[in-house]
């Protein structure tokens, strides 16, 4: 699967040298008690930010952006071994990620798998939403459907669609923006997303279950979401900045998206999390989570 601090510089301290004082008369003298000097206050190294995962592979990033006017007739195949050279390879190390009847449980892991091959050989691939591209060049590239509606896997001529010249691949290839949510993990972008098996949800689910608990002035326990025990929110700002602050607090990133909770503890791959249904009350067990993206979202 596919699936930190600098230390500060030492602090100088300033030393007052011994004064000596005569005193009159005797011609003898006393030491005076040193006087403190200014002590130098320590001024952290300031900390990079962390490097965004590249948008883009090696391959891909010695090659020009895609054309947005570019004609995609159906042709011939360029890349169709390679293609199948690189499904058989991920059946061979991921036979985990594929069911008896050969569906994919993983797309993510199967599309960043097939990718990552290609770019071992030297071949620029990338998932445009719907089907992989393939090119070793900016004249042209291939076109193949290599996943089904149901996520079975599509190999042999019949994944080959169409040709685009010149390159239609990749139309986006700006790098993932700065996140302060993850200060120390890497910000990233998503290449697909998909269900398979969760593995936040029960730390997702011990949130929710602790504000119930311990805010119970966030929720009206008079109105119940039907044929459920899960109560209207009526501080969703302060539920949602808690929930993330939980899990923040068990050694996670968090955030918001507007519809679904992020959550992420490395930047190769991120779940997606249902927390309010309707919008109004709150949502619990299992259906909560609705997707794994690889890379992360953010």
């Amino acid at each position: 699967m596919f699936s930190s601090l600098p230390s500060v510089g030492p602090v100088s301290i300033a030393v007052s040298a011994l004064a000596l004082v005569s005193c009159g008369g005797g011609g003898s003298s006393i030491t005076q008690p040193p006087t403190p000097g200014p002590t130098a206050s320590a001024t952290p190294t300031p900390q990079a930010a962390p490097t965004p995962l590249p948008r883009l592979t090696a391959s891909c990033a010695k090659l020009g952006p895609g054309s947005p006017t570019a004609r995609c007739p159906r042709t011939q195949a360029s890349f169709q071994r390679e293609v199948d050279d690189a499904i058989l390879y991920m059946r061979g190390t991921k036979p985990e990620i594929f069911s008896h009847d050969d569906v994919v449980l993983s797309t993510g892991q199967f599309l960043i798998g097939i990718i990552n091959y290609l770019d071992g050989k030297g071949i620029c691939a990338g998932w445009d939403g719907e089907e992989l591209a393939v090119k070793t060049s900016d004249d042209f590239n291939d076109q193949y459907d290599i996943l089904t509606a149901n996520q079975r896997v599509r190999p042999g001529e019949g994944a080959y669609r169409t040709t685009c010249f010149p390159a239609s691949y990749p139309l986006d290839i700006a790098p993932a923006a700065p996140t302060p949510d993850c200060p120390n993990l890497p910000p990233s972008r998503e290449i697909t997303c998909g269900r398979e098996n969760w593995r936040f949800y029960p730390d997702v689910e011990g949130a929710i279950e602790q504000l119930l608990k311990t805010k119970p002035e966030y929720f009206d326990f008079s109105d119940m979401a039907a044929r459920t025990d899960w109560p209207k929110i009526v501080n969703q700002d302060a539920y949602v900045k808690d929930i993330i602050a939980i899990l923040k607090g068990k050694g996670y990133c968090a955030r918001w998206d507007g519809k679904e909770l992020q959550v992420k503890n490395t930047s190769q791959y991120n779940e997606q999390y249902a927390i309010i249904l309707s919008f109004i009350w709150v949502r619990r067990g299992e259906g909560i989570y609705r997707s794994t993206c690889y890379p992360s979202t953010f």
